[in-house]
């Protein structure tokens, strides 16, 4: 069965100093397409830092000197790469001192309530 490309649920992640800054076209676009959901996560959020991180990785080492004929091949080949990369797993270290981490803290506070009081969440 073919999927209808207009039903499918498309999620986004972005730091809410974007949607912020720039919110006339974007949310008026996004009020009129209920299949689309921001998400808005703080540009010093260290998760999307590790996920982003780890796609990284898996393009530099064995996606990027490559080709693919499809998508199951290189299914494959990420498939293959992970293995052989958890057979050997380095821990991710992080490290921040705590004054550090309060200004990061708040100066991801400021878009968010920029956001809420235009009420673009």
């Amino acid at each position: 069965m073919a999927r209808d490309p207009q039903k499918a649920l498309s999620a986004f992640g972005t730091d809410p100093a974007g949607a912020a800054s720039h919110p006339c076209p974007l949310m008026a676009w996004l009020e009129r397409r209920p299949r689309f959901h921001i998400h808005f996560i703080p540009t010093s959020s260290f998760w999307m830092r590790l996920v982003g991180g780890f796609f990284a990785d898996i393009t530099q080492e064995c996606v990027q000197a490559r080709s693919f004929r499809s998508v199951p091949q290189l299914t494959r080949a990420i498939t293959v790469h992970m293995a052989a990369r958890n057979e050997q797993p380095q821990p991710s270290r992080w490290e921040a001192e705590g004054a550090e981490m309060l200004v990061n803290i708040q100066r991801a506070r400021g878009p968010w309530q920029a956001a809420l009081k235009t009420k673009r969440l």
